[in-house]
């Protein structure tokens, strides 16, 4: 029995024990067990259990199998790593860690000899070439490098899962008009909502959150467990205004109850047990700095409590820094480089400056709209504003378009309960820039809504 099969049979037989053994990239194991980890860590990072049928049939596929596996079959091979499985996988992964670099440090020391063979280079040249590639060692282990070996070895299987119809992606958009602009967000992707008040930009992540805590089957995913810190509203509105979301009644009469009939009542109460079992976790984060969320995401990482975090809003987020522009730039940096080393989508919410209304609607949102905007710029790899799409004035026509924003005599409310909103796309690294089509927002119940023709 190796070190290797010992770790591997161990997480097959046992998939929580993964997370003391996930810094572990496939080029640090031997033949047949780099393919076997790589396809380990692809289900991993697709928020799919360890499943030993799974991963057979996709050894079956795969055309590195029978050269690296002996012509063992991968039934055969599989059963064997389980039975040589152990319990201490923290320290079956610190030696074939071990193993990995004394082998890379072999490869380095050849490398260091041919070159030391060679006469027609200088002594410093030679000095300086082992320094580095022994520097290039430590850096290796220290920042989690990759070889172009270990990005293929995960790649690949995403690839075939992708052609199969089986990848789950981090994060999909459930309102559908999104969905049409970015397609779905990768596991370390940046998202920045930036919006005026009122426009629906915590409400579009608490939409978002629900959804993806509820799962869809129609769209093949499975429930996720999102996490907002909330740093802007009081955290009873989180439970009145997902009631109203998944109840679809208004949240005014939810803040009222006497208001509510015996039917709406049975509702709530079913609504608040079903909700109360969801995955969705409110982080209270007022007054925290970057630092200290940073700190409680990767907690909540590890107790695999965490697939998906927003941060409502980022301006709140207070570091010490009297530079506003800097302040804001270290929150986002530090959430953003949390997001990519544990493989976590992020939610930014944003404010914007008051420059979008003086425009007028006839001109879109920019990204220096967005308040201390350079780092969030930089930083952020889709960068959407949801806007209400008509005029500061809508006409009778528009408003009436929907029956909740007429009174009980069929007149148009002052005030529209169901507005039209655009999305503007202004950055986004994977997709198309410009707008999205209309979406009926109801801000009776949060939810959204295709608008009527």
């Amino acid at each position: 029995m190796s070190w290797e099969t010992a770790l591997i049979g161990t997480i097959l037989s046992d998939p929580a024990s993964y997370h003391e053994a996930g810094h572990l990239l496939p080029s640090d194991f031997n033949g047949a067990n780099q393919i076997i980890w790589a396809e380990i860590i692809s289900m991993v990072q697709q928020d799919s259990n360890i499943d030993n049928r799974t991963i057979v049939e996709n050894l079956r596929r795969s055309p590195d199998w029978q050269r690296m596996a002996d012509n063992d079959t991968p039934e055969n091979y599989i059963a064997r790593l389980i039975q040589d499985r152990g319990t201490n996988v923290k320290n079956y992964a610190h030696e074939v860690l071990a193993a990995s670099t004394r082998r890379a440090m072999k490869r380095n020391a050849a490398l260091i000899a041919a070159a030391a063979e060679d006469e027609n280079r200088q002594l410093e040249e030679i000095l300086d070439y082992a320094e580095n590639q022994i520097m290039r060692l430590r850096r290796s282990r220290a920042d989690n490098g990759y070889t172009l070996g270990d990005l293929f070895a995960l790649f690949m299987p995403r690839f075939q899962a992708q052609l199969d119809g089986t990848f789950v992606p981090a994060w999909k958009p459930q309102v559908e008009v999104v969905r049409s602009m970015m397609k779905y967000a990768e596991d370390s992707e940046t998202i920045i909502i930036a919006a005026r008040p009122g426009n629906g930009k915590s409400s579009y992540i608490r939409f978002e959150f629900l959804k993806a805590a509820m799962g869809n089957p129609e769209l093949n995913l499975t429930p996720k467990k999102p996490v907002i810190f909330n740093l802007d509203n009081d955290k009873l509105d989180y439970p009145r205004n997902l009631l109203a979301l998944y109840t679809g009644i208004d949240n005014q009469k939810i803040k009222e109850p006497r208001l509510l009939s015996s039917r709406e009542l049975q509702m709530i109460n079913k609504g608040a047990k079903y909700l109360s079992s969801v995955p969705l976790r409110i982080e209270e984060a007022s007054g925290w700095t970057a630092a200290m969320i940073v700190r409680r995401a990767l907690e909540l990482r590890q107790k695999g409590e965490l697939d998906i975090m927003a941060v409502d809003y980022i301006q709140q987020v207070r570091n010490g820094i009297a530079n506003r522009n800097e302040d804001v730039g270290t929150t986002i940096s530090l959430i953003r480089a949390f997001g990519m080393t544990h493989g976590v989508p992020q939610f930014v919410a944003s404010q914007m400056s008051r420059a979008v209304e003086q425009r007028g609607n006839d001109n879109g949102p920019l990204l220096s709209d967005l308040r201390d905007s350079g780092v969030l710029e930089q930083d952020g790899s889709i960068i959407m504003f949801p806007r209400v799409s008509w005029d500061r004035q809508p006409t009778i026509a528009q408003v009436s378009r929907w029956r909740k924003n007429l009174d009980a005599r069929g007149n148009p409310l002052e005030n529209p309960i169901v507005v039209p909103v655009r999305f503007h796309f202004e950055k986004n690294r994977n997709g198309p820039i410009g707008l999205s089509p209309e979406v009926a927002w109801d801000k009776s119940t949060g939810n959204y809504e295709a608008v009527p023709a």
